[in-house]
């Protein structure tokens, strides 16, 4: 039996003896490339080439593939649905029916009328503070407007609300308009001294009032002013209700404001 060893031999050996020899220095050829003119050329037999697999149409694969149900003539027609009326109808006598739903009612209507309740006392509640704490009215005098304001505040945060406001610190210019100032801060409930339009921050002992104009009227108490540089501002009601008093920078005090109308 012939291998493809000895093919490769048997060819080998038939070649021309009168092949040029290569130089002694170069690496010897491999058979292959001495016998690569003679290397046979092995192919199938014929017939015997793989041919592409196709599906037959007639197997059950294919059957099973290409079939399809056949589309639904028809749907089938659905009950009738029970009106909205029939049906809320039935639902709520059957939810009054039963105990849960009669309890689940019952605590609805507690709870309303919890809500109620509590807005009712907190509505009364706002009542009684507002007639406690009634909102400050302007007073008059001389053609004048006079507004209390409680909270307590230094002279420069006192002015700048004032100006704020409209108007500015008041500034008592005649005995009779001094009492009216100190008898609506006393009818007020405040008890205390309140900022007077009054300083002598720009020259010391020189008091000026805050609209530029000269004092026409003073009213200090007994040895006052005796502040000296650290009480530049006048307030009234400190020592008694209509006297006035120098104070600091950092004291708070409720104050008064004058409108020109």
């Amino acid at each position: 039996m012939l291998t493809r060893t000895s093919l490769l031999r048997h060819f080998c050996s038939v070649l021309p003896k009168s092949a040029p020899r290569k130089p002694p220095n170069s690496s010897p050829a491999s058979i292959p490339e001495r016998c690569a003119s003679a290397w046979p050329t092995i192919s199938r037999r014929p017939g015997t080439e793989k041919k592409p697999k196709t599906r037959n149409p007639g197997s059950p694969r294919s059957r099973t593939l290409n079939s399809r149900p056949p589309p639904a003539k028809g749907f089938p027609v659905p009950p009738p649905v029970p009106s909205c009326k029939a049906a809320s109808a039935g639902a709520l006598s059957n939810s009054m029916n039963s105990p849960l739903s009669i309890v689940q009612a019952l605590l609805s209507l507690i709870t309303a009328a919890c809500v109620l309740l509590l807005l009712a006392m907190v509505h009364r509640l706002e009542t009684r503070l507002d007639e406690a704490n009634p909102k400050p009215k302007k007073a008059h005098f001389a053609g004048h407007s006079y507004l209390l304001v409680p909270t307590p505040m230094t002279w420069e945060d006192a002015q700048a609300h004032a100006l704020q406001k409209g108007g500015h610190l008041a500034v008592p210019n005649s005995e009779e308009e001094n009492a009216f100032i100190a008898r609506m801060v006393r009818d007020a409930g405040v008890f205390e001294a309140v900022w007077l339009g009054i300083t002598d921050k720009e020259e010391e002992g020189v008091w000026k009032a805050v609209t530029s104009e000269n004092l026409a009227f003073r009213n200090w108490f007994m040895g006052e002013p005796n502040g000296r540089h650290f009480e530049n501002y006048a307030n009234l009601g400190w020592s008694s209700p209509e006297t006035w008093n120098d104070a600091s920078a950092h004291a708070r005090h409720a104050f008064v404001i004058e409108f020109a109308k």
